[in-house]
């Protein structure tokens, strides 16, 4: 892992719902330092051996890489356990979201208002989300820089029978699609 000596370290890579690990590894290829959360369990451990399989026990346990089973809607995310704070140079990001969107929304706003807590003014940020509503970041002292809409390619979400479901699928593809928000925090 590169360094930028004792008194530059590495960038810190904040992931508060790392899933899998993708977001991690990327940074964790190219030299970041790397802290992800997961509300589950099995993701926690998960991305953990996803990350030794792909870097090595050796390169996972060096201090670079923390991966913890945290709600971050409601912790404090780069709060450790040890009470230090290290803010994050970038946070990155995929929201719950999926068929069932609408029972996320109210989650998303805490996690983001959480985050802004933990954040530097002017933290860089990438978040996927469902939702392209601005008020989401703005409410949660996020300045929007640009939004896309992406259309996964070959993503079909099984049809579901749930009265209250979101009609989230694009008629043109019949895929569900997401946003992508690249914002800095206030």
């Amino acid at each position: 892992t590169r360094t930028r000596g004792d008194d530059n370290p590495s960038p810190l890579l904040l992931d508060p719902t790392c899933g899998s690990g993708t977001f991690l590894a990327l940074a964790l290829e190219r030299g970041f330092q790397v802290r992800g959360y997961d509300i589950n369990p099995q993701c926690v451990q998960g991305t953990r051996q996803n990350l030794v399989h792909m870097f090595g026990e050796e390169r996972v346990q060096d201090g670079h890489v923390t991966i913890e089973c945290r709600d971050s809607s409601r912790n404090h995310p780069c709060q450790p356990d040890n009470g230090e704070v290290q803010r994050p140079s970038c946070l990155v990001a995929n929201l719950p979201w999926g068929v069932n969107t609408r029972t996320y929304v109210d989650e998303n706003i805490r996690i983001l208002q959480s985050l802004h807590k933990t954040l530097s003014p002017g933290t860089p940020c990438v978040v996927v989300t469902k939702l392209s509503d601005p008020s989401l970041f703005e409410e949660s002292g996020f300045h929007i820089l640009a939004q896309a809409q992406i259309p996964p390619v070959g993503f079909k979400l099984p049809k579901t029978t749930k009265k209250d479901q979101v009609d989230d699928i694009d008629p043109r593809n019949g895929r569900n699609s997401c946003v992508i928000t690249f914002a800095s925090s206030e």
